[in-house]
């Protein structure tokens, strides 16, 4: 696979996350009030301020954490980082895509554009081997790609 749709997927895997961290705030404070009262299908003026108040904080360091990994993947995720350091860029859109899953699962979208560029950017990587032969010049040895 390319390396511009590797770098794409996870371009937009890291959009999307973020967007939907930004959006969670609101959206998981309710979901966890309603949770920790047991009524998920109440609305944010039927919870009790103590509900309110402990989703909103559960929410809110989710959202962090995760828009946090997010904006690293997308540095990490640039296409001279992934013509340098394919393999280590690769484990870590891997490796990032599944603790954002376990950390929050309603991101599953993201993560699995994050896990899939990152497997395609690893298995890239075994598939690219160069034969090389030792330079026998003296006066600078080193590598010649063949």
């Amino acid at each position: 696979m390319n390396k511009n749709y590797i770098y794409l997927m996870a371009l937009i895997g890291s959009i999307l996350g973020i967007l939907g961290s930004v959006s969670w705030v609101y959206y998981g404070t309710s979901f966890i009030g309603g949770w920790i009262e047991g009524d998920i299908k109440s609305t944010p003026f039927q919870l009790s301020d103590k509900a309110m108040k402990t989703g909103l904080i559960i929410a809110f360091i989710q959202s962090i954490i995760t828009i946090s990994f997010f904006i690293v993947t997308l540095v990490k995720s640039t296409p001279e980082n992934l013509e340098n350091e394919s393999r280590l860029t690769g484990m870590w859109l891997l490796w990032t895509g599944i603790g954002i899953a376990v950390i929050n699962f309603f991101h599953v979208i993201p993560c699995i554009l994050l896990i899939v560029a990152g497997t395609y950017s690893i298995k890239e990587t075994d598939n690219h081997s160069t034969d090389r032969e030792i330079d026998t010049n003296e006066n600078d040895p080193g590598y010649i790609e063949t």
